[in-house]
């Protein structure tokens, strides 16, 4: 998931014009972690919606085990941009909290796993 935010930019101009709510994404890998789709079900701004795309198809992500063996996997998770000084990471099974994020709030929970 680190790898994930690293890519993402929030641009200034969005931040000054205080650009902020929650979108949603659907993302469906491989049993490699490769994806093969990525979907914006709920959108804040198309600016946003081209940013997270990128950074979700850029990612090398960890395939979902089934019985230990890898399978492919259909996710989705709510990203919420809010003006602040950090950057918040949150899912079922981890919880990391990452200071930067150009200036603003980053949650996002991770479902369907």
């Amino acid at each position: 998931m680190h790898s994930f935010i690293s890519r993402l930019d929030y641009p200034a101009e969005l931040r000054r014009r205080r650009v902020t709510g929650t979108m949603r994404v659907s993302v469906t890998l491989d049993a490699a972690g490769q994806v093969q789709d990525v979907k914006v079900i709920q959108s804040v701004h198309p600016s946003l919606d081209r940013i997270v795309t990128s950074a979700i198809r850029k990612t090398r992500w960890t395939p979902a085990l089934k019985h230990g063996v890898p399978i492919a996997a259909k996710i989705s998770f709510p990203l919420t941009f809010k003006a602040a000084r950090w950057a918040e990471v949150s899912s079922r099974t981890s919880e990391v909290v990452q200071q930067g994020f150009a200036g603003e709030i980053l949650s996002i929970g991770v479902l369907g796993i």
